[in-house]
């Protein structure tokens, strides 16, 4: 009887924690994919949609509202010369060498590489930059072609940029690591 009540308080203490961490999220969801973010986000889509003349679509602003939160600009670009690319399908070879490419294309900023996360299957490639406005983040995964991207950078409640610290990448990396594609069915 007490290995019941044991397993039956054990069961309820777990349902109580699933329930709780479900509470303490927010979703967001566009077409392409679904992410859980912490309680206190907001999701902001005033500018959400494509843009023709940069093949860029915006797919979101996700932000904080802590004093010294993070936020990140989500989008996916189309390219045709990378139709035949997925970043999970590649060998550790190829990964390296699309990471270089990358640092390259964004050595403008001083590019340093920081990690590779996965959600799932899914490779998420993320490197340090700074620019003129401050320090950000740049995440990407690349699946036939459609670049799927993140920018995150900390803000102060008058819009300027703020030092990234490590609470801030703990957080990125657990919002990228929570990424689902949508499944669509036919």
């Amino acid at each position: 009887m007490k290995r019941i009540f044991a397993a039956v308080l054990l069961f309820a203490v777990l349902t109580a924690a699933v329930c709780a961490a479900a509470a303490d999220s927010v979703v967001f969801t566009n077409d392409y994919y679904t992410l859980t973010l912490p309680s206190d986000w907001k999701i902001d889509l005033s500018d959400a949609g494509m843009d023709e003349d940069e093949g860029y679509e915006d797919l979101g602003f996700l932000y904080s509202r802590e004093d010294d939160g993070l936020a990140i600009e989500t989008g996916l670009e189309y390219y045709e010369n990378m139709k035949d690319v997925s970043l999970w399908d590649m060998s550790a070879e190829d990964l390296q060498a699309h990471i270089d490419e990358l640092l390259e294309i964004y050595d403008f900023d001083a590019a340093a590489y920081l990690d590779t996360v996965y959600a799932g299957a899914i490779p998420f490639v993320i490197i340090h930059c700074e620019d003129e406005e401050g320090e950000y983040y740049y995440a990407e995964t690349v699946t036939n072609g459609y670049v799927v991207n993140f920018y995150a950078y900390a803000l102060d409640w008058d819009s300027n940029y703020l030092p990234l610290q490590a609470k801030h990448l703990d957080v990125f990396r657990s919002i990228l690591k929570s990424f689902e594609p949508v499944t669509v069915e036919e």
